[in-house]
């Protein structure tokens, strides 16, 4: 195959071929072929991940948000440069806690991030468009395992994160100002 420099259009479209050519392989695999590939496939999204972002991605399925749109968006917007700390209320697995965190920590800034969650899975019971609750979902994908015990293996050494614990309605922050809040908590309406 030639891979001689075109264009720039030349290789978004190679680019576009390659990422269509995947996901068509990866359709047509048989499920222990897929199996058997899963480690190279996390290998590769971690390294993307490391080369893009200039930290380790967080363990997988960890961050149900995708916080680097969240990243790239605080990035293009320049807040680094705007006074005050950052907020995220809702944490869950904290893997977009981690990404946010680790994100402020590679920068030459001393922002903190201040984490708010109740670690309490039952109390979000709004309703989802299936009948199901927030309280059964958030139950059903952490297998068993508890909310803080996770958020906590994950977030573990990170000196720019301050967690608080409790209701989002009543923290009173101990930070001013904030440069920048993100808010995924409670789904009910008096929360929203």
């Amino acid at each position: 195959m030639d891979l001689e420099y075109k264009s720039l259009g030349h290789l978004m479209n190679l680019s576009t071929r390659t990422s269509d050519a995947v996901t068509l392989l990866r359709r047509a695999l048989p499920a222990p072929v897929k199996s058997a590939l899963l480690p190279a496939w996390w290998w590769t999204r971690n390294l993307r991940f490391r080369m893009r972002y200039g930290f380790p991605a967080p363990p997988p399925a960890t961050d149900l948000v995708g916080y680097e749109a969240l990243i790239d968006f605080f990035h293009s917007r320049q807040l680094m440069a705007v006074p005050g700390d950052v907020v995220e209320i809702g944490a869950f697995r904290g893997g977009g806690t981690y990404k946010l965190a680790r994100f402020l920590q590679k920068h030459p800034s001393q922002k903190k991030l201040y984490t708010i969650d109740c670690f309490d899975i039952q109390f979000d019971q709004t309703q989802n468009t299936d009948g199901s609750t927030m309280a059964q979902f958030y139950e059903a994908s952490l297998n068993g395992k508890s909310q803080k015990d996770v958020f906590d293996h994950v977030t573990a050494g990170i000196p720019n994160l301050f967690v608080i614990s409790g209701d989002s309605k009543a923290i009173q922050l101990p930070a001013e100002p904030l440069c920048f809040g993100f808010v995924d908590g409670n789904h009910s309406d008096e929360y929203v």
